[in-house]
């Protein structure tokens, strides 16, 4: 595989944070198609991190032990703004089902949403 050449290799001292090689980062990195697993993009600086998942006593297990935690490489705002928050498979499944109910909404045989008429205080058009 030909890889973007804005793709900046890892220093060896932080993949082996997670047991690995360097060969083994770009064989990872490859099986994703050479880009972030979750936007399918090289991010513009180039930059990967190498994804885990977030498991009890991660900062004092070994290198040989957080191997067995690695899920794959993405890119830093993938893996800051999602993977790092706790993003389960559940809850990617309800936020997809989320953005699929709003998108399903701008189709023009959806009902449109009722205006809350001037003066009607909020809390009478809440669901209880």
């Amino acid at each position: 595989m030909i890889f973007d050449p804005r793709i900046i290799e890892p220093k060896p001292q932080s993949v082996a944070r997670y047991n690995l090689t360097i060969q083994e980062w770009w064989a990872m990195l490859e099986r994703q198609g050479g880009v972030c697993g979750v936007c399918k993009r090289v991010p513009p600086s180039g930059k990967f991190c190498v994804d885990h998942r977030h498991v009890p006593g991660w900062k004092r297990m070994a290198p040989e032990g957080r191997r067995r935690w690695v899920r794959g490489i993405c890119c830093r705002n993938c893996n800051g703004f999602y993977l790092a928050k706790g993003l389960t498979v559940e809850k990617a499944l309800n936020a997809a089902a989320y953005l699929q109910r709003f998108e399903d909404s701008l189709s023009p045989a959806a009902p449109a949403l009722e205006a809350i008429p001037e003066g009607v205080p909020l809390e009478k058009w809440l669901p209880r």
